[in-house]
């Protein structure tokens, strides 16, 4: 019993000194070329398989994924409809999304008007929109062309013949 505890912590500590990382050091100081200009690029990258790229005074961006989904999409600006309402009723909804991610709402119920104002979020495939105005529960939207799309409370579209009721389309 010993002998196999003895035998275990031995072999942890030498797994632990080995990192891997010194090879991988020397190998990268030498395969690195010195790179002149403001961008080149090997002749034949296919052949080597190296591209070496180097942008002077510069600094390397980041583009956060959902940024670029969407601006992909034309998604700001005024969505009108009239999407059912709990008691049967149809309720005339306006939404404006701003470039500063927020938002305004209009929904009228016979004849009263109730306005909303808030800040929305996207959710990571830039797909969905959560309204919140602060007030209660968030509103959920799916949005695709040039059109946001009422969500149940669950973030599922609603389906069937009344899906194409719950479509807000933009102005």
């Amino acid at each position: 019993m010993k002998k196999s505890i003895f035998a275990l912590s031995a072999l942890t500590i030498i797994l632990a000194g080995c990192d891997g990382n010194s090879d991988k050091a020397d190998t990268t100081a030498t395969d690195q070329q010195p790179v002149a200009g403001s961008v080149e690029q090997n002749a034949n990258p296919a052949a080597s398989g190296d591209i070496t790229t180097n942008v002077e005074g510069t600094a390397p961006t980041a583009v956060d994924p959902l940024q670029k989904q969407t601006a992909d999409l034309d998604w700001q600006g005024t969505y009108q409809g009239a999407i059912p309402g709990a008691d049967g009723k149809t309720v005339d909804t306006t939404i404006t999304l701003n470039a500063d991610q927020s938002f305004t709402m209009t929904q009228t119920v016979n004849g009263k008007e109730q306005k909303s104002e808030g800040k929305f979020a996207w959710d990571p495939e830039g797909t969905k929109l959560t309204l919140d105005d602060g007030k209660g529960k968030p509103a959920q939207y799916a949005i695709e062309d040039s059109a946001l799309i009422k969500l149940d409370a669950a973030g599922n579209r609603v389906e069937g013949d009344m899906a194409a009721q719950y479509e807000l389309h933009k102005q």
